[in-house]
Protein backbone atom coordinates (compact mmCIF):
# COMPACT_ATOMS: atom_id res chain seq x y z
CA UNK A 1 0.00 0.00 0.00
CA UNK A 2 3.21 2.43 0.49
CA UNK A 3 3.67 2.07 -2.84
CA UNK A 4 0.28 2.67 -4.35
CA UNK A 5 0.47 6.10 -2.25
CA UNK A 6 2.72 7.46 -4.75
CA UNK A 7 0.12 7.37 -7.79
CA UNK A 8 -1.81 10.04 -6.14
CA UNK A 9 -2.57 11.73 -9.97
CA UNK A 10 -0.83 15.07 -7.79
CA UNK A 11 1.72 16.88 -10.04
CA UNK A 12 1.72 14.80 -13.02
CA UNK A 13 2.22 11.56 -11.40
CA UNK A 14 -0.77 8.79 -12.54
CA UNK A 15 -3.86 8.30 -10.57
CA UNK A 16 -4.40 4.98 -9.53
CA UNK A 17 -6.42 3.32 -6.97
CA UNK A 18 -7.14 -0.29 -5.69
CA UNK A 19 -10.37 -2.56 -5.70
CA UNK A 20 -10.78 -5.98 -4.45
CA UNK A 21 -7.22 -6.91 -5.05
CA UNK A 22 -6.47 -4.97 -8.87
CA UNK A 23 -5.56 -1.84 -9.41
CA UNK A 24 -6.64 0.32 -11.37
CA UNK A 25 -5.63 3.61 -13.62
CA UNK A 26 -8.71 6.90 -12.93
CA UNK A 27 -6.17 9.34 -14.30
CA UNK A 28 -8.29 9.32 -17.69
CA UNK A 29 -11.77 10.16 -16.34
CA UNK A 30 -12.67 13.65 -15.88
CA UNK A 31 -14.38 12.51 -12.40
CA UNK A 32 -10.91 12.31 -10.60
CA UNK A 33 -9.37 15.58 -11.30
CA UNK A 34 -6.28 15.91 -9.40
CA UNK A 35 -6.27 12.35 -8.15
CA UNK A 36 -9.56 12.98 -6.19
CA UNK A 37 -12.91 11.94 -7.02
CA UNK A 38 -15.88 13.97 -5.77
CA UNK A 39 -13.28 15.21 -2.73
CA UNK A 40 -14.41 11.86 -1.03
CA UNK A 41 -12.18 9.54 -2.52
CA UNK A 42 -8.58 9.49 -3.17
CA UNK A 43 -6.13 8.09 -5.84
CA UNK A 44 -3.33 6.09 -4.34
CA UNK A 45 -5.94 4.55 -1.91
CA UNK A 46 -7.81 1.29 -1.28
CA UNK A 47 -11.00 2.16 -2.01
CA UNK A 48 -12.55 -1.87 -1.31
CA UNK A 49 -14.39 -0.34 1.82
CA UNK A 50 -15.14 3.13 1.17
CA UNK A 51 -17.39 1.53 -2.61
CA UNK A 52 -19.67 -0.30 0.19
CA UNK A 53 -21.28 3.41 1.04
CA UNK A 54 -21.22 4.78 -2.58
CA UNK A 55 -24.31 5.37 -4.64
CA UNK A 56 -23.23 3.17 -7.54
CA UNK A 57 -22.04 -0.11 -7.87
CA UNK A 58 -18.78 -1.78 -8.61
CA UNK A 59 -19.58 -1.71 -12.61
CA UNK A 60 -18.55 1.72 -12.74
CA UNK A 61 -15.02 0.97 -10.72
CA UNK A 62 -15.02 -2.04 -13.92
CA UNK A 63 -15.00 0.54 -16.52
CA UNK A 64 -12.32 2.32 -15.94
CA UNK A 65 -8.34 0.71 -16.58
CA UNK A 66 -7.74 -2.34 -14.81
CA UNK A 67 -3.25 -2.02 -14.37
CA UNK A 68 -1.99 -4.35 -12.24
CA UNK A 69 -3.08 -6.75 -9.00
CA UNK A 70 -2.12 -5.72 -5.68
CA UNK A 71 -0.06 -7.75 -3.50
CA UNK A 72 -0.69 -7.40 0.13
CA UNK A 73 1.87 -9.66 1.39
CA UNK A 74 4.82 -11.64 -0.01
CA UNK A 75 4.75 -13.87 3.36
CA UNK A 76 7.55 -14.97 6.46
CA UNK A 77 10.98 -14.57 4.46
CA UNK A 78 13.33 -16.82 5.07
CA UNK A 79 16.60 -15.65 7.12
CA UNK A 80 20.43 -16.92 5.81
CA UNK A 81 22.46 -19.10 7.31
CA UNK A 82 24.91 -16.08 8.71
CA UNK A 83 21.79 -14.11 10.16
CA UNK A 84 20.45 -17.40 11.98
CA UNK A 85 24.04 -17.42 13.60
CA UNK A 86 23.83 -14.07 14.95
CA UNK A 87 20.58 -14.33 16.14
CA UNK A 88 21.67 -17.28 17.96
CA UNK A 89 24.65 -15.08 19.45
CA UNK A 90 23.30 -12.30 20.53
CA UNK A 91 20.67 -14.10 22.58
CA UNK A 92 23.12 -16.15 23.95
CA UNK A 93 24.80 -13.45 25.32
CA UNK A 94 21.79 -11.65 26.51
CA UNK A 95 21.15 -15.51 28.45
CA UNK A 96 24.91 -14.90 29.82
CA UNK A 97 24.68 -11.60 31.10
CA UNK A 98 21.46 -12.32 32.73
CA UNK A 99 22.64 -15.67 34.50
CA UNK A 100 25.51 -13.62 35.54
CA UNK A 101 23.52 -11.05 36.64
CA UNK A 102 21.24 -13.32 38.69
CA UNK A 103 24.26 -15.29 40.21
CA UNK A 104 25.65 -11.88 41.41
CA UNK A 105 22.50 -11.19 42.88
CA UNK A 106 21.93 -14.21 44.83
CA UNK A 107 25.66 -14.34 45.91
CA UNK A 108 25.49 -11.31 47.57
CA UNK A 109 21.75 -11.50 49.47
CA UNK A 110 23.65 -14.42 51.14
Amino acid sequence: MKDLSQFDGRQGRPAYFAYQGNIYEAGGSRLWKDGGHMKKHFAGDDLTDALKTAPYGEDKVFQVPQVAELISGVGPVEKSPPEKVFYFMAYMNLIFVFLITFIIALWRWW
